[in-house]
């Protein structure tokens, strides 16, 4: 049996520090397609999906070879949790193995919104690895657990509009490009 490993970007339209923000730009580009560019350069994928509950961001993930999974009013809500939109991916592509690591100090079993946390390394939530198995066990991460330490250039949160304005600058000073290129 081959595996199949999806990569899953959770994409939601009801941001509150920024409305749309995948739709937002960073140096001309959509966020979103940042996130795509990316993740097409990840080895090891079967495919690429978008979860979203926006009919522009599921269109502009079409239009960009991404597969798409539109999500239910629930799962897209404020109090929703990213967890609770990888199971509902999950129910829904029963075949697919998904792609979303973790910081010191962690419980893995009170694993809080990346917004309400303040450990000693920051948790930027730009991917997580995990298993069927694990997520059915309503964690996102367990077991062997290992992290990626990004250079802080790299490593912004864009959660308002100055968090936005901050990526654009560091992103033009440091000659980043979408997929992570640099000039």
């Amino acid at each position: 049996m081959t595996l199949h490993v999806a990569g899953l970007i959770l994409a939601r339209g009801g941001s509150k520090g920024i409305p749309l923000k995948n739709l937002a730009l960073l140096k001309g580009t959509p966020l979103l397609l940042w996130a795509l560019k990316t993740m097409s350069r990840c080895q090891g994928l079967t495919s690429i999906w978008v979860s979203s509950d926006h009919q522009d961001i599921l269109q502009l993930a079409l239009e960009n070879g991404a597969k798409v999974h539109r999500r239910s009013a629930e799962t897209s809500s404020d109090g929703a949790s990213s967890l609770d939109a990888i199971t509902e991916f999950l129910s829904t592509h029963p075949g697919a193995t998904v792609a979303e690591i973790r910081a010191v100090n962690f419980d893995p079993h009170c694993r809080p919104k990346r917004q309400d946390w303040n450990g000693d390394l920051v948790e930027n939530g730009a991917f997580y690895l995990s298993s069927v198995q694990l997520l059915r066990k309503g964690l996102i991460q367990g077991g062997k657990i290992s992290f990626v330490e990004m250079s802080a250039e790299c490593s912004i949160d864009i959660d308002t509009v100055y968090d936005l304005w901050l990526a654009e600058q560091q992103a033009s000073y440091f000659g980043i490009e979408p997929g992570g290129e640099e000039l």
